[in-house]
């Protein structure tokens, strides 16, 4: 969870109408804060307008709608004026955002401070000037353009597409009018009426020359909900995988060569994820380490709002939690992170309200008491309004208030019983301030807590949680207990085959940094050959599960057992 960040200073106008503040109108703001922006600025009506906030939210519970769009449109210009504090827009831009709170709304709501902000204002006022008549109806296209854009050189949907990948332009115009052209056109499988920022984030990260989706428009038929055959389409070639060859080998990696020459799961997805996307598909490719092996497969939304999440998924290799890089942000994201978005999503009115006090919450850093009122009607409205429970915890941890921490855990565990990691990173942030204040015991309960809430269908979470307690016997000294603990662990998952293998990592690293090695090597002798009689385990992981071996020797001084070891790699 991000910290909360303050807002202390920013400049609003002196020169908003003489009536008195409860007559203000949502333009009476938006329009005050431009005329300040031309004129340099102002801090006068900071406080008054501030005041006007907290006046409101004493006088009411609950503030009717009027008062609620006022108050969410002095809070846009506060964060658009955090937003462009470093990287301004130009004045012709601000007045066009600025003459209609829903424009100004939906930049501040899209753009995210993490944004590289410079490269994303750049974009947008590229589109914005490229296409002035097309602004109004197309401006959500710009912006997840922009968001996404603002990293000119994209991360590669994944990384086995050989040494012969397309290079592509980061032309930002040239994309925006080819998805525009799409979109107007009436060929998107989803109407772009249908479809938020967030949605289109995940159609226009398209890090592939426009030549790849003028392909696909041209060559792939079918309608949207069976969009997921378009990962059995592409003919599995099992012989890479007896073989060991991972990345693609069959020349220039290209869509029209993946349908000609097929490939194995990561081309599947790979193929699926881009002819999706060219068709204003949302679409994304999920990875996981499985019983037996890793795996990538396809997700996408198959009606608007709806995702199909396991297009490709083998039920049987129990592939726990995907993962997935947020094109905006370039970090992981789970297919648990999508599921808790999404479902937010379904009551996009009631997401809308709750959010908008959150963000006048944001905007009140002076006054705690109408901070928290604002927070708990967020909540009342929306009770998995993760960023109002985020708030409030790092209130009380800034003031170290233990009880008050423990208490709303409570509630929190109530509110995200569907979704055990949202408890989970809280339940860290929580337990590491219950220590820090010496209130070990306290902290030692909630993880207690948490293990016996985890279902056995999370075992990713399982082998978290018990890591958490064993790196906390390391930490207090109890160097034995912690190996033998983490052997338990690793027994007690060997069933979870090479989901296994980071564990297997830090066992090794705890051991060695322990003076423990010995004793490591003794225990993955038989581990590992238990391991490798389990399951069936293509080459290149068998030889993973017999490098660990021979890194425990080689750490336990075993010349004689590292010997033997790599002669049984150097076989397979």
């Amino acid at each position: 969870m991000k910290a909360w960040i303050p807002i202390f200073c920013v400049m609003l106008p002196a020169a908003l109408p003489a009536a008195e503040p409860g007559a203000w109108s949502e333009q009476d703001v938006l329009q005050g804060t431009l005329a300040a922006l031309q004129q340099g600025g102002g801090s006068n009506q900071l406080v008054r307008l501030s005041a006007e906030m907290s006046r409101l939210l004493n006088d009411t519970l609950r503030m009717r709608p009027d008062e609620l769009a006022r108050m969410s449109a002095a809070a846009d210009c506060i964060r658009y004026l955090r937003l462009t504090a470093a990287a301004p827009l130009t004045p012709e831009t601000e007045q066009w955002l600025f003459a209609d709170p829903g424009r100004l709304h939906l930049l501040t709501a899209s753009v995210r401070p993490s944004d590289n902000l410079k490269r994303c204002f750049q974009c947008l006022e590229t589109l914005l000037e490229h296409d002035p008549s097309g602004r109004e109806k197309y401006f959500k296209l710009m912006l997840a353009l922009s968001v996404v854009w603002d990293q000119p050189k994209r991360p590669p949907v994944h990384h086995q597409a050989g040494k012969k990948t397309l290079p592509y332009p980061p032309d930002v115009t040239g994309r925006y009018g080819c998805f525009k052209e799409l979109y107007a056109s009436g060929a998107a499988k989803i109407p772009y009426e249908k479809l938020s920022v967030r949605d289109l984030v995940f159609v226009v990260d398209t890090p592939v020359p426009l030549s790849e989706l003028l392909w696909a428009r041209g060559s792939v038929r079918g309608g949207l909900e069976e969009w997921g055959e378009k990962f059995s389409d592409i003919s599995y070639d099992s012989s890479r995988i007896r073989t060991g060859r991972y990345q693609w080998p069959h020349g220039v990696y290209t869509l029209e060569s993946i349908r000609q020459k097929g490939g194995i799961c990561v081309d599947q997805a790979y193929y699926a994820t881009l002819t999706a996307r060219a068709f204003g598909i949302p679409a994304m490719c999920f990875s996981a380490a499985g019983n037996s092996g890793h795996h990538i497969w396809f997700s996408y939304m198959h009606r608007p709002g709806r995702w199909a999440l396991d297009v490709g998924r083998y039920e049987s290799e129990a592939y726990t939690t995907g993962w997935t890089v947020d094109p905006q942000t370039n970090e992981m994201m789970s297919d648990h992170d999508l599921v808790y978005e999404y479902r937010r999503a379904l009551d996009k009115q009631r997401a809308m309200q709750s959010d908008a006090y959150v963000a006048i919450a944001e905007t009140l850093i002076r006054d705690p008491d109408n901070v928290l009122r604002c927070i708990n009607q967020a909540r009342k409205i929306d009770p998995q309004n993760l960023r109002a429970w985020q708030i409030e915890i790092d209130a009380l941890m800034a003031t170290r208030d233990c009880r008050g921490l423990l208490d709303l855990f409570e509630e929190l565990r109530d509110a995200f019983e569907e979704h055990p990691d949202i408890l989970i990173a809280a339940a860290e942030k929580i337990g590491a301030v219950l220590a820090g204040e010496g209130l070990q015991d306290d902290a030692d309960r909630l993880r207690r807590q948490m293990a016996r809430r985890v279902d056995d269908d999370r075992d990713d979470l399982v082998r978290f949680l018990g890591m958490d307690e064993i790196d906390a016997l390391v930490k207090d000294g109890e160097i034995k207990k912690a190996r033998r603990k983490m052997e338990d662990l690793l027994e007690e998952h060997i069933e979870d085959g090479t989901k296994t293998f980071s564990l297997i990592r830090r066992y090794l690293e705890m051991t060695r940094g322990t003076g423990q090695s010995k004793a490591a090597a003794r225990f993955l002798e038989e581990y590992i050959d238990d391991m490798l009689d389990s399951f069936y385990l293509s080459p290149a992981f068998r030889k993973f599960c017999l490098e660990f071996l021979l890194q425990a020797y080689e750490q336990a001084g075993d010349e004689k057992g590292a010997a033997a070891a790599s002669s049984r790699i150097a076989d397979i």
